[in-house]
């Protein structure tokens, strides 16, 4: 009989399997094998791992020193945690490049049929019945389109589990054992716990109503606060600053009003759907995609039947998981509300609604909970109306047909070799006295990322700025870029660093200091790398296409939008985005930290009476005008004073300045930048002067 819960883990555990190998072939159990490793945000929870377990022990004892230059703490990856910690603990023991992934994988299965199975045998008492029920839990769409992307949010069976813990009223220590659920949560990915947290509340809430118990209340939301605050501490949370556990997404991150009926969330997502079609979304509604399938949505109206049926006393019993639904739905739903493609409209949040908000940026994933209430309390339903059970297997039948689809894009999804490997051999001869390897633009999102990761994964690096992180500390990385830009200006280089160029503007910079020095520029498979004391080992090739990249050539009386990476260019260190705050800007560029430099190529019969700088926006504090010096080719020319925003257009009168015949260089040095963050205008926290949007010789 499957009543025993070593029994019935024993079933889960052999499903559970089945269903990794399934998921990630055979060839891919191994705990050294990365070949599969191939999306952007398992590539960066794998080198968060790969770095923490090779970073001496810190306090708070999640912190990862060595990984991303910031201040950062593993929890901020979606390197599982609490498995990171265990990995960390036995890392002497373990081989290079060691994962727990495939475990991870293998425990979400598991115990996503464990819970479930305990869920419905509670509820029925029936073997039988429960078995069959529990089989709709075999390929769950949304667990698996979250395991493809974010390894450590797939476990969903932590909410499964949570929900048993509260039908089943009546088991032993529930509290410390919802408290467990809670923390472990804050171990595995904080979205969780978020979402455990909500829920705790609501049911604890719905039992003072019923037993008017406050002792009880307490207990229900204060013992768990306090465990989970104290753990949180311990393992590296309060690292970073509150302000950034906010982020962009609210409102974009979220779910469509028909997200349960709609099989593919867009993008380069699978169709789940044999039968039905795709329905139109918005763009960032993959978030909440939450396709419940062609068997499930029958016993769904089943449901409906059941409770008009039994209005009064369904709402009466189940009131705490009808308030819960609402609650969650609105949450996901955000405050953008769309019915397929249609935008049925969209509130403007006032801002000190949006920051507390932010930190659910990802608002669609709150479609979980609700979810897989649906599909427990829809095949209860069935259960109710005593319909036999052949029905039942009938429409598990039309479910599996229906996701077919999905089940087959899922087998030996990751059996394929994926080769993003370095071609070129120029990457096995450099030197192994380069023991750290850093990007010249510190920033969550790297476009270098992808293509430098197999280099990354196949050295043991010491250190890395090279880094993808939940939440991280914006300010810092400001400050670190800042720096980072004026050591490379002042010769400070560290001789065993391998840099990898981000972009032409750096790489422009970087020509303009070094192209004489015994430091060597090479382009290979892609990349611009800058290495240290290793000119001896540059070839023709790399020479050529260094001299390819160009000083822009001005022509008077023309005006030039400033813009990123453009060759020829005008840009060097020390510029940022256009966007400001909430709002997405593609024009100009923001000078940011205490230095900004652009240059031009000047030809003998130019003669330049005065530079036109058009400015869009700058940034002040209070009564304290933005301050900077400009130097040109380090000679001091002018300081400004910038308070009205009126005219926001400045001339440099250098008729009787003589420029460089070849390339000239301008220095923007402020004195004083600021944060929006500072000026509670939003969590941006790069130091910023001013917007740049074009330039005029004359």
């Amino acid at each position: 009989m499957i009543t025993n819960n070593k029994i019935i883990l024993i079933l889960s555990s052999l499903i559970g399997f089945s269903l990794t190998i399934i998921f990630l072939g055979f060839e891919n159990l191994g705990f050294t094998n990365t070949s599969w490793i191939s999306q952007y945000d398992t590539l960066s929870d794998f080198l968060a791992l790969k770095f923490f377990i090779q970073d001496p022990w810190n306090f708070p004892i999640g912190l990862n020193s060595k990984y991303g230059e910031l201040t950062n703490s593993i929890v901020f990856s979606g390197a599982v945690p609490f498995l990171s910690f265990i990995s960390k603990l036995i890392g002497d023991f373990l081989p290079t490049n060691f994962h727990y992934f495939s475990i991870w994988i293998f425990l979400c299965f598991t115990l996503h049929i464990f819970f479930s199975y305990k869920i419905f045998f509670f509820l029925t008492k029936n073997i039988r019945f429960s078995s069959i029920s529990t089989l709709f839990f075999l390929f769950t769409p949304i667990l698996f389109q979250t395991l493809e992307m974010h390894l450590s949010l797939g476990a969903h069976w932590i909410i499964i589990a949570f929900i048993y813990l509260e039908i089943n009223f009546y088991i032993k220590n529930r509290v410390f054992l919802k408290t467990i659920l809670i923390v472990l949560s804050s171990l595995i990915h904080f979205y969780f716990t978020i979402m455990l947290l909500i829920m705790n509340f609501i049911f604890s809430t719905s039992h003072y109503l019923k037993l008017r118990s406050k002792k009880n209340l307490i207990k229900e939301n204060l013992i768990p606060l306090l465990f989970l605050i104290l753990i949180m501490y311990l393992v590296g949370y309060f690292s970073i600053p509150a302000s950034d556990s906010l982020g962009f997404g609210y409102g974009y991150y979220k779910a469509n009003l028909l997200t349960f009926f709609d099989p593919s969330s867009g993008g380069n997502y699978q169709n789940w759907s044999l039968f039905l079609p795709d329905i139109n979304n918005a763009k960032g509604e993959f978030e909440g995609y939450g396709y419940l399938g062609l068997g499930i949505i029958i016993l769904f109206f089943i449901l409906f039947l059941y409770i008009f049926r039994n209005f009064k006393n369904t709402i009466q019993n189940n009131y705490k998981y009808i308030v819960l639904s609402i609650i969650f739905f609105l949450i996901a739903l955000s405050s953008s509300l769309n019915f397929a493609g249609i935008s049925i409209f969209e509130i403007d949040l006032p801002i000190f609604l949006y920051a507390p908000l932010s930190v659910v940026r990802s608002s669609g994933r709150f479609i979980w909970p609700i979810y897989y209430l649906l599909i427990i309390f829809s095949i209860y339903a069935f259960y109710k109306f005593k319909i036999k059970y052949r029905y039942l297997l009938i429409i598990l039948i039309i479910q599996l047909i229906d996701l077919s689809p999905g089940i087959k894009s899922i087998q030996n999804l990751h059996s394929k070799k994926i080769d993003y490997e370095l071609k070129n051999s120029f990457w096995k001869k450099i030197d192994n006295n380069f023991d750290k390897i850093k990007t010249t633009k510190i920033a969550n999102t790297s476009s270098i990322f992808m293509k430098i990761s197999p280099f990354m994964i196949e050295r043991n690096f010491s250190e890395t700025n090279i880094s993808r992180l939940g939440r991280y500390n914006r300010q810092e990385a400001s400050n670190l870029r800042t720096k980072l830009y004026s050591n490379f200006i002042e010769k400070k280089i560290d001789y065993k660093t391998i840099y990898v160029i981000d972009n032409l503007d750096h790489l422009r910079h970087l020509k303009f200091l070094y192209n004489d020095s015994v430091h060597g520029f090479f382009y290979r498979d892609d990349l611009w790398v800058f290495l240290p004391n290793y000119k001896k080992a540059i070839n023709s090739n790399d020479k050529d296409n260094l001299d390819k990249i160009k000083y822009l050539e001005i022509e008077l009386n023309k005006k030039y939008e400033i813009q990123f990476n453009l060759n020829p260019g005008i840009l060097g260190f020390g510029w940022s985005h256009p966007s400001y705050g909430r709002s997405v800007n593609y024009n100009g560029v923001w000078s940011e930290g205490y230095i900004s430099s652009i240059f031009f190529n000047k030809n003998s019969s130019t003669k330049i009476n005065s530079i036109m700088l058009s400015f869009e926006n700058f940034l002040t504090i209070k009564d304290i005008p933005l301050t900077f010096d400009v130097f040109i080719n380090d000679e001091y020319f002018e300081t400004f004073h910038l308070m009205e925003k009126k005219d926001l257009n400045i001339n440099l009168n250098t008729n009787k300045f003589k420029f460089l015949n070849g390339v000239n260089k301008i220095d923007f040095k402020i004195k004083n930048p600021v944060t929006p963050l500072s000026k509670l205008e939003s969590v941006d926290g790069r130091l910023l002067g001013f917007l740049m949007k074009m330039i005029e010789f004359k």
